[in-house]
């Protein structure tokens, strides 16, 4: 809720309350900064506004936390924060932080620290505790990606709350945008290298097929059902033979016949989010599609599971396509299927308009079917760009998450995918290129979370070199692959 609806006494309502200072200067309640200065329970603040206690009583402020604020600073060369003896980058696209120091060691330390990534100037503290109260020096959920300073605060968040977690080093691997299209002789064999790696392993399956305008087949409309598509069929339960567990991929991977944003084709399309392209490649988030309801997103997961059915198929969970659906699609998911796999956006509480994306953590990075078929191919654009003014992001999680605010247990997916060219043009696109190198780095960075976890996908038309390397280098950094229907917490 907003800090205008803080209460007193709301502190101690909460097992831990945090207060996310994006905006400077916005005026604090003082039953809020009272309950600040009392409270024995976790407070965590982010960012701007503490001055509003830090300065206007700094004597006070110093006696109860043992620390001084010396201001904001932006310096955009300060892009490495060091922790636990690892250094992380934060991005220097906001390089503004605010700087708060433990002046009374017998109250207050330094959890991390931000360093001049260029060598020089004086590290600064990024995050400070004292007690019960943590300062952190940004929004660490902006500009996020695989290898952010948000893994630091992921696992600061262990001690924030108390929970005594033991270390432990476990990877998931996902194949990706398996439709009736998809090549048998693909699908058996990646099974086979990941058998043979006795690595365990999910299959993202679209149970209907759509080409509504015949894009990749000649301008025929086209409709395949993955019951229909027999060898496919007998491919996917070969799959769980082999260690394979099946997550629904939406249903249709599309949205009826509309360009949602590209053509209407399952795979390229989003299904239960409207965007829109512009003309330089990136997407408009406008909203949840027409018609979205509750009955209507029921409507359109139950098709997709009557027809998984009918081809003898069970899964364990589901997948947004492109990781992207309303608040109220999120909450159907959650009540039909006992965990989801993927990562989410996250809502205001007031109704969506549109917010274009410019910047930040790709909320999902996904081939398309035109890639397979030699042509240029699509990826879902980033999510958590500057903030419009109805706000939304995108996030991942490098852990597991028993349930979040609609009630879903997510399942990590914090590596993305193999992306052996730029998009949309192979030398200038926007969208970087990462291969094996770029997950396994990732998956090395992650380690600073005690309860780390390196989950990626990877789609079975591409060479399967790729996915033999990234296994071999993810198993390499200590990692050990478990299967996703045995995941417990």
């Amino acid at each position: 809720k907003t800090i205008s609806q803080y209460r007193a006494g709301d502190t101690e309502k909460y097992a831990a309350t945090f207060y996310l200072g994006t905006a400077y200067d916005t005026v604090l309640p003082d039953a809020f900064k009272n309950d600040v200065m009392k409270t024995t329970r976790p407070v965590v603040w982010f960012k701007y506004n503490v001055h509003q206690l830090a300065w206007t009583a700094p004597d006070a402020f110093r006696e109860r936390f043992g620390m001084a604020l010396y201001g904001n600073v932006s310096w955009p060369t300060y892009t490495n924060v060091r922790y636990k003896g690892q250094v992380i980058r934060r991005s220097p696209l906001d390089p503004e932080v605010s700087w708060m120091d433990p002046v009374d060691p017998s109250k207050a330390q330094a959890v991390a620290m931000i360093e001049d990534s260029t060598g020089s100037g004086y590290p600064i503290p990024y995050i400070t505790r004292s007690g019960n109260f943590w300062y952190v020096g940004d929004i660490p959920f902006s500009y996020m990606s695989e290898e952010d300073r948000y893994m630091i605060f992921a696992d600061v968040l262990f001690d924030v709350l108390g929970v005594a977690h033991a270390e432990s080093r476990r990877a998931l691997v996902r194949i990706e945008d398996v439709d009736a299209t998809a090549d048998p002789a693909d699908l058996r064999r990646v099974a086979d290298l990941l058998a043979a790696e006795g690595v365990p392993f999910s299959v993202g399956v679209v149970p209907m097929y759509r080409d509504p305008w015949g894009t990749y087949h000649n301008g025929t409309p086209t409709s395949i059902n993955i019951s229909a598509a027999k060898e496919v069929v007998a491919a996917l339960k070969y799959m769980q033979s082999k260690g394979g567990d099946l997550i629904m991929h939406g249903t249709t991977h599309q949205f009826d016949s509309t360009a949602n944003p590209y053509n209407a084709v399952t795979g390229d399309d989003f299904e239960f989010f409207r965007a829109t392209e512009n003309p330089d490649h990136t997407l408009t988030f406008v909203g949840p599609v027409p018609g979205d309801s509750s009955s209507w997103c029921g409507g359109v997961i139950a098709k997709g599971q009557k027809e998984l059915a009918k081809a003898g198929l069970s899964v364990i969970g589901f997948e947004a396509p492109h990781y992207a659906a309303s608040a109220v699609d999120y909450r159907v998911f959650a009540s039909r299927f006992p965990l989801t796999y993927h990562r989410a956006l996250y809502f205001e509480s007031q109704p969506v308009t549109s917010r274009t994306a410019s910047g930040g953590s790709p909320a999902a990075t996904s081939r398309t079917k035109s890639a397979r078929d030699g042509g240029s191919y699509a990826r879902s654009a980033p999510t958590t760009a500057t903030p419009a003014p109805l706000n939304f992001g995108g996030q991942f999680f490098p852990y597991v998450v028993t349930r979040d605010i609609y009630g879903q247990k997510i399942l990590p997916e914090n590596l993305g995918n193999i992306e052996p060219e730029r998009w949309p043009d192979p030398v200038a696109g926007p969208f970087p290129t990462r291969f094996p190198a770029d997950i396994i780095r990732a998956a090395q960075m992650n380690l600073v979370v005690r309860d780390a976890w390196a989950s990626f996908f990877f789609h079975p038309f591409l060479p399967i070199n790729y996915l033999a390397d990234t296994i071999a280098g993810i198993k390499g950094a200590g990692y050990t692959f478990v299967k996703p229907s045995a995941v417990s917490i």
